[in-house]
């Protein structure tokens, strides 16, 4: 409404400011000055515009939370006792399920970990339950069944390399190196010197 007025006020100067044909130095600063504060205006208009858009956004969402909470708490109020307290217990059983899933999935997880699955290996696993017996031989043959899944276990004892011949005197301290004397660095820095 207003920012149709600035529109036209707008092209209202723009247009009064080429037809003259003389003097076109002394209107454009004034016309540029103009058309800057129409800018301005129409840029303030566009917040104020977004701003209560926004607003009026969030009211209807919450007008239709509220709307909603309303009509829930109406259809509990016509509820009888009994109905109310079936409707209770099926929550509670829901959420039971629902931690009961979720106990599963951890069971599961730790049962892979400890067999040596891979972590990004374990989500083509049978999504079973290691607590139940043929849970817990399904997961033990995919693990059999699928061995590029399992980390490869390092020994944990390293057999000693044992040194032969004239490193094993040298690290026996049986023979003394030429490398690790004095006399060895400094006739080789005198060759090097000439």
């Amino acid at each position: 409404m207003q920012m149709g007025r600035v529109y036209m006020a707008a092209a209202g100067d723009a247009g009064s400011g080429g037809g003259g044909g003389g003097g076109a130095g002394a209107g454009e600063p004034a016309a540029a000055a103009q058309s800057g504060a129409d800018l301005a205006t129409v840029q303030r208009e566009l917040a104020d515009l977004r701003a209560s858009v926004a607003s009026r956004d969030a009211a209807d969402k919450k007008a239709g939370e509220d709307a909603a909470a309303k009509a829930e708490a109406d259809r509990v109020a016509k509820l009888s006792a009994d109905e109310q307290v079936k409707e209770q217990i099926e929550k509670l059983h829901a959420a039971n399920e629902a931690t009961k899933a979720e106990l599963v999935t951890e069971r599961r997880a730790s049962a892979l970990e400890r067999m040596g699955v891979l972590p990004h290996f374990r989500e083509y696993a049978p999504k079973v339950d290691p607590k139940d017996p043929a849970g817990a031989a399904a997961l033990e043959k995919w693990a059999k069944d699928h061995p590029e899944a399992i980390a490869r276990q390092v020994s944990a004892t390293v057999q000693a390399i044992k040194p032969q011949g004239p490193l094993a005197e040298l690290l026996a301290g049986k023979r003394i190196s030429p490398l690790l004397s004095g006399k060895w660095a400094e006739t080789l820095l005198n060759k090097a010197n000439g």
